[in-house]
């Protein structure tokens, strides 16, 4: 059978990563899990920020400028909404923080990668 399939031309090739191929990808994967969780924690800041009524009327949202309009916001009423408001806050920073130690990692594992 497998012959037949050969000889038809129905057979393409495969290849199969090595543990440094598959490492490389699981790094990468994990960026791009991180990028997601990202723009999820930014929604849900961006979310809670307009339960409390308050709206950004500038076109760009998270340059320095949309930065210093959300840390003005420094105090709610409610302790337990400055707490959410302070985690969600910290939850991006926490995920810009892995996304930037996953970036140097995949720089360096590149640098002695064969398909580089």
């Amino acid at each position: 059978m497998l012959a037949r399939l050969w000889r038809a031309g129905e057979l393409k090739p495969i290849w199969t990563p090595d543990e440094a191929q598959e490492a490389m990808r699981d790094l990468i994967r994990t960026r791009k899990q991180a990028l997601e969780a990202l723009k999820i924690a930014k929604q849900q800041l961006l979310s809670f920020l307009l339960r409390h009524g308050l709206r950004y009327d500038r076109p760009t949202y998270w340059t320095k400028i949309h930065w210093r309009w959300i840390n003005e916001f420094r105090k709610f009423r409610c302790p337990h909404q400055q707490l959410a408001f302070e985690e969600l806050k910290r939850a991006i920073r926490q995920i810009k923080e892995r996304i930037s130690t996953l970036d140097l990692a995949i720089e360096d594992a590149v640098k002695d990668w064969r398909f580089a």
